[in-house]
């Protein structure tokens, strides 16, 4: 799944990182090119780089178990919902992820996240920020240097 609005768009990974799992965005109208390679959009940072801690201990489906696990695009209004329980240490604990990008405002991207438990008093922490480390194929794009806007001129 991918969501987008005509100017940038965002594949839908998890807000939470996972082994091997790519995490894009790109945004239409730029390039880069490395001497040898092919030029090709760069893929950006990553804004939705979340870390979740619940009492202390890393958030990760892989630990636990997963139930009524549920992850939809509304193809109406282009929200991207996933939603599920992690039992843990005999807690269960409700997630709940909502995002979408605008058609209104080309620059805005909205992420909401709910945290929930239905019979216990968990401590959440969440460390969110910009990843800058993205690359395609191992090509990182964004690093120090000299880059260039060239204007757009359109083909007689």
């Amino acid at each position: 799944m991918f969501q987008g609005n005509g100017y940038f768009g965002i594949r839908a990974a998890a807000e939470e990182h996972q082994l091997n799992e790519k995490r894009d965005m790109f945004v239409s109208g730029t390039f880069d090119a490395f001497p040898n390679e092919v030029t090709e959009l760069p893929n950006l940072p990553d804004l939705l780089n979340m870390e979740i801690k619940v009492d202390g201990q890393e958030f990760c489906l892989k630990d636990g178990k997963v139930r009524n696990y549920h992850k939809a695009l509304n193809m109406r209004n282009g929200e991207l919902i996933r939603k599920f329980d992690w039992i843990i240490d005999g807690k269960c604990i409700n997630f709940k992820f909502a995002r979408f990008i605008s058609m209104r405002d080309k620059h805005l991207l909205v992420s909401k996240v709910e945290i929930t438990s239905d019979n216990n008093n968990i401590n959440i922490q969440i460390l969110s920020g910009i990843d800058g480390q993205q690359s395609n194929s191992s090509t990182q794009h964004m690093i120090e240097g000299e880059k260039r806007l060239y204007e757009y001129r359109s083909r007689p």
